[in-house]
């Protein structure tokens, strides 16, 4: 709280100032995934087609994946199986019939694709004018991704045990003093989370109560 009235003229610049810093990193955030997926998805769009999509024009891509050499029919199934979820998901959340969605999770033994349908996903919600980013608990993988680690996404202690409450208390607390970080959060529209299997129930809990009290779902 100032102790002093702001200048309503000064009040507009920050707020303007903030608009264009969110607007520039969430750019910017897109580009360094477009650059990542364009080497991982060989179906994807051109690159500048994706780069220009947004909501009202999206680019009418629907995916599609291959059955590998060595793959089973059952597996490949289960990957088509897979994708069509993830895609209906995305659809689903675009049209705005529903005002919740529940969390998917990719679950499968090392070398089945998980991954790649992730990726496959990412690129369908960029080219339908989402904002998406990638995270996960190693930082190292975040990097290979060109994504952010969670807790360059949300503020959380860095504590050996901590309970969901004490958890998500000090990331809002801390949210609350970042209007800039908050900002970012709430106009994410799809959250990838690699490697879920290292991040603990209590952060998990943590990360879906901070995500619904940002964006007031």
């Amino acid at each position: 709280i100032y102790p002093f009235a702001l200048p309503s003229i000064l009040d507009r610049d920050i707020c303007e100032d903030s608009h264009v810093a969110l607007v520039s990193e969430l750019a910017i955030d897109k580009q360094r995934l477009i650059d990542f997926l364009l080497t991982h998805v060989p179906s994807m769009p051109d690159e500048n087609l994706v780069s220009a999509s947004t909501l009202q024009n999206p680019c009418p891509w629907l995916p599609s994946i291959e059955q590998q050499a060595h793959q089973s029919n059952e597996s490949f199934s289960e990957q088509q199986a897979c994708l069509k979820q993830l895609i209906e998901a995305v659809t689903k959340y675009k049209s705005g019939s529903c005002a919740f969605l529940r969390h998917h999770v990719i679950i499968g033994p090392p070398g089945t694709g998980k991954s790649f349908l992730m990726f496959v996903t990412v690129a369908f919600a960029l080219c339908q004018g989402l904002n998406c980013i990638i995270t996960s608990l190693a930082a190292e993988r975040s990097a290979s991704l060109n994504g952010k680690h969670i807790n360059a996404l949300i503020p959380f202690p860095v504590e050996k045990s901590s309970t969901c409450e004490s958890l998500a208390k000090v990331a809002l607390s801390r949210l609350q003093r970042d209007p800039n970080r908050s900002r970012y959060l709430e106009c994410l529209d799809v959250l990838f989370i690699e490697e879920v299997s290292m991040i603990s129930g209590e952060l998990w809990a943590a990360i879906d109560h901070v995500l619904q009290v940002i964006c007031s779902n």
